[in-house]
């Protein structure tokens, strides 16, 4: 898990970066079930994915780098598939003039199906997690979120004021 953490630095991007890894981890799986020992998967674009995603967005305003949802990055993955990130290795406004490589090597990784889990049933997340690895998930943040303690745990302040939204990969659960 830890080589599929992945940091979206100052940008917006997390829907991507969280796609991608998922991606990675699914692709992962799915090698590894069939070829005992298969190589660890190539890593895939972020950047593609999250702007790809911008362009399925109804988010209002005009921020060429203001986030996206993850049901817009999903229907990127799904329309478009996801490239490796040797092919478009950087956050950008417009696909990259300097070959269109990045095209069909993103078809190479399509989506295929996926399901929508019930938000709100634990035991919905659980299956999930335990059929697949991994769940993409979203949900609003605030402040505690920026200060997470060493075990992972992020304090909670009730009454405390959403300051944003964030993508990211439920990958397991405990009590």
């Amino acid at each position: 898990w830890n080589q599929r953490v992945k940091n979206q630095g100052e940008t917006m991007a997390c829907t991507g970066f969280a796609l991608s890894a998922m991606v990675e981890v699914l692709a992962w799986k799915a090698n590894h079930e069939v070829k005992n020992g298969w190589p660890a998967p190539e890593p895939i674009s972020p950047f593609m994915l999250y702007y790809m995603a911008r362009r399925y967005d109804d988010i209002p305003g005009a921020d060429d780098d203001g986030g996206s949802t993850a049901r817009a990055a999903m229907k990127a993955w799904h329309r478009h598939g996801a490239c490796k990130l040797e092919f478009w290795s950087e956050l950008q406004t417009s696909p990259s003039t300097s070959g269109q490589q990045w095209v069909s090597d993103a078809f190479e990784t399509p989506l295929g199906a996926y399901y929508r889990a019930d938000h709100t049933s634990i035991p919905d997340l659980h299956a999930a997690v335990n059929e697949t690895g991994v769940v993409y998930a979203t949900a609003l943040t605030h402040a505690g979120w920026d200060d997470a303690q060493s075990d992972g745990t992020i304090p909670f302040a009730f009454g405390a004021e959403p300051d944003g939204g964030h993508a990211f990969l439920i990958v397991g659960y405990d009590d």
